[in-house]
Order: C-alpha cells, then structure tokens, then sequence
C-alpha cells in the first residue's frame, strides 16, 4: 500500500513540473528582455529572461538573450557559464551560433583571445554560414596584431553577407592602414553605400576623401608637383606577372587627376564633382585593365564598381556615398534626384555578388 501511495504521490508531482512549463509565457517574457536590452536596461532585462526560464526551465531563446545580456553587463564569466551551459541543452539548434558568439565575445573581453578564437572555430563548424562569426574572429585577430589573417576573416564575412557594412569597414580600415590605397578607397566605398549616414559613414567619408586627393601639390605660380609612389613603378628589368590584387594603374590615374584639381578649369568645382571624375576614371581603368588580374579585390569589388559605371548608377552613388556631407550641392542633389537614388538603390540591392 505504501508503494502504491509513494508511486502516486511521484506521479502527481511529475505532473505539477510538467504543467508548470509554460513555452509561450517563456517566449513574450524573452520578448520583453530583449527589448529592455536594446534600450540598455541590462538589469531588468535579466529579470526578465530569469523570469522566463522559470516559465520554461531550458528555454533556448531565454538562456542565449541573457547570455548575449550579461556579455553586454560585462559579466563575462557568467556569460561563459550561461553559453556553456546552453550549448550541451541545444547544440543543434539552428541558432546555436548566438552562444558561440556571445561565449568568444566575453572570452575575448577578459583577453582569452586564442581561447576565443577556438570558440568562434567550433561555432564555424556548427553554423558554417553564419557571418558574424567570421567578422567577429576577425575583430578578434586584428586585435592580436595579425592583420592578414583578419582581412581573410573579414573577406569571408562579406562573402556570406554582401550587405554587412561591418565588414567592408574593418577590412577597409586595414587595407588604409596598409598603405593599399584602391583596396581601401573600395571596401571603404561600399560601406558607405550600405551605411551612407552617422558617425562611422562621416568617418569613413573623410577617409575615402584623402585616398581620393591624390598627391598633387602647387609648387609655384605656374607649377604642380605630382609625387609618384616608387612602390608603383616597375623595377628595371622587372617582367614578372601582375602581382595579386595590384592596381598600380588605377592609383597612378588618381595622382595624375590630381594635378588637373588645381586647374583654373577645375579650380570652381565642388570636391565632390572631382571625386566623382576620378572614381569614373579609376572604374574604366579597372575595366580596361583587368584582364590577368587576381586576387580578392580584383574578383569581390572591381566587378561591382566597373558594373555599377556602365549601369550608369556612379553618379547617385557617389553622391549617396556623401549623404552625411553638408555641402549644399550634394543634399540638393538628393533631393532632386530622387528616382536616380531609387534606380541606384534597387540595382545595388539586386547585383548577385
């Protein structure tokens, strides 16, 4: 009779467990946590992802938001814990890759770079399509002084995600502080058509503006100097095959076309007509030079600008590409050319990668 009372009594309280899991009071309280997150109320949004796995003991939504939420509190070893935790639970769900993310992101905050940089592995492994991954690892190896691994990383993100402004600004960012001026001035370009306004795009425009002067310098009343770089002329002799991602004739139409800037003819002119005279010049020099050329540059983002030209789209691009200028001449320019940016808009969106 005991046993039979003890077997009831098991039975009753396996039921109250199971009845107390509430998937979908789980889910609007995640919601709520979420939302709080993003307004930067890190404290009560824990309350509310807390809230929900008592709701739903394991729910997955709850425990990776509230992982992703203490990484952002910089609570970073209970993040790794909560991750931890929520990857043996759910390690085939589809959206596993938010754990990876949110455990080599707190790693990488308490400088575990190389610990990080397994973590982004194995979550590259599991979700070999998910970009933040690869950007993230990048971010990761920049910060450890090894750029050209990095820029790989970098390079793959985009290839997974065209429309990631993240990535071409980083990779952007390297290849300037490289000295690569056309890699540069074109992953930097592209960011600002996906990201044309706020404080990185005015950033990035002031960038794309000093790659664009060129090198060109009034000597004298009468004289300009132009300064060629040696790098980008050929060795005595030299016969070898085109070196990869080398655009040596695009930047030397840049310093060339920088001398004619300070022209009594040109002298009137907005920069921004001059950067446009120059991107269609380094387009069609692109175009006509491209045969035998290799390397990332050379395929990713040489095709899109010499494309986007014939489209005849450059000028809307370069004049989105300036959105967060205030010249006059460019916000009247949007203004009134509205269905041009709409055109330029719906190619750019449309253009398979």
């Amino acid at each position: 009779m005991r046993r039979a009372i003890a077997s009831l009594v098991l039975v009753t309280c396996s039921s109250t467990v199971l009845l107390a899991q509430d998937p979908a009071a789980a889910k609007e309280l995640s919601a709520e946590g979420v939302r709080l997150h993003d307004e930067g109320t890190y404290e009560e949004a824990v309350k509310k992802f807390d809230a929900a796995l008592k709701k739903d003991k394991n729910n997955f939504y709850a425990m990776a938001e509230k992982a992703n939420t203490l990484e952002a509190m910089g609570r970073y070893e209970e993040c790794i814990a909560m991750a931890d935790q929520a990857i043996l639970l759910h390690g085939a769900n589809e959206e596993v890759s938010m754990l990876y993310l949110a455990k080599a992101n707190a790693l990488d905050k308490l400088k575990r770079p190389e610990e990080a940089l397994a973590v982004y592995k194995r979550g590259q492994e599991v979700s070999p399509t998910e970009h933040q991954l690869w950007y993230n690892e990048g971010v990761t190896l920049a910060g450890m002084g090894r750029t050209g691994e990095a820029k790989a990383s970098f390079e793959h993100a985009m290839r997974l995600a065209p429309g990631h402004a993240s990535s071409h600004n980083a990779l952007g960012r390297l290849e300037q502080k490289d000295k690569h001026r056309i890699p540069a001035l074109m992953a930097l370009s592209r960011c600002l058509i996906l990201e044309p306004e706020g404080q990185r795009a005015r950033g990035n425009l002031s960038l794309v503006k000093e790659l664009m002067k060129g090198s060109a310098e009034k000597t004298g009343a009468n004289t300009v100097t132009v300064t060629i770089d040696p790098a980008l002329l050929p060795a005595k002799g030299d016969t070898a095959h085109n070196k990869e991602d080398d655009f040596t004739s695009a930047e030397l139409i840049i310093d060339m076309m920088s001398a004619l800037d300070l022209s009594e003819e040109n002298k009137s002119k907005q920069f921004v007509e001059l950067f446009q005279e120059k991107f269609d010049s380094v387009c069609a020099v692109m175009d006509e030079t491209k045969a035998g050329q290799y390397g990332f540059f050379w395929e990713y983002y040489a095709p899109y600008f010499v494309a986007l030209k014939k489209a005849g789209h450059l000028e809307a691009a370069v004049m989105v590409m300036h959105r967060s200028s205030a010249a006059t001449g460019v916000q009247n320019w949007l203004m009134t050319n509205k269905e041009a940016v709409t055109a330029f808009e719906e190619w750019t969106a449309a253009y398979a990668w």
